[in-house]
């Protein structure tokens, strides 16, 4: 008999990203005997990284199928605090550029988002707020993708 596992630990939310765009991509090895997946990554220069204010950033991740087949869409949304002068060229880079999301979750969870056929786009929303509310950055990161999210041995970190 196969098995579900729950182990109890289960927090919601993201903890840190990682955009990054094709260039920075190299492949993605598949251990078949084991399932694990490990992301070789060139680049790390172009490499994006950004902390999210606490229990502020939601993944979603949406079987749709249709004729044409199976297909996922992506959804990383959240709140990068405080918009100011020094992220203005990193915003800009993950505007303008197809990305690859590379992300913790709360469970310390590895996944990749985007695949080498489709990247995911990040648009977002800049507001000072009001006196009562926070200057923040709104950002949604979405695509569809033939594949669900890869679950990403740790290792990787030896990239980045």
């Amino acid at each position: 008999m196969k098995r579900i596992e729950f182990d109890f630990f289960n927090v919601g939310g993201v903890q840190k990203i990682y955009a990054f765009p094709i260039v920075s991509f190299s492949q993605i090895r598949e251990d078949t005997t084991t399932g694990h997946c490990f992301l070789e990554l060139v680049s790390p220069d172009k490499i994006i990284e950004f902390y999210t204010i606490h229990d502020t950033v939601v993944f979603n991740e949406e079987e749709s199928r249709s004729s044409a087949g199976v297909s996922y869409e992506i959804t990383i949304t959240g709140i990068i605090p405080k918009s100011c002068l020094p992220n203005r060229s990193q915003l800009q880079a993950l505007e303008n550029t197809p990305l690859f999301v590379l992300f913790i979750d709360n469970n310390d969870q590895i996944r990749l988002a985007g695949t080498a056929e489709n990247q995911l786009t990040f648009t977002r929303k800049d507001t000072t707020g009001t006196l009562n509310t926070r200057n923040q950055i709104e950002f949604e990161i979405k695509g569809k993708q033939t594949n669900s999210c890869y679950f990403i041995d740790p290792q990787v970190f030896a990239y980045l």
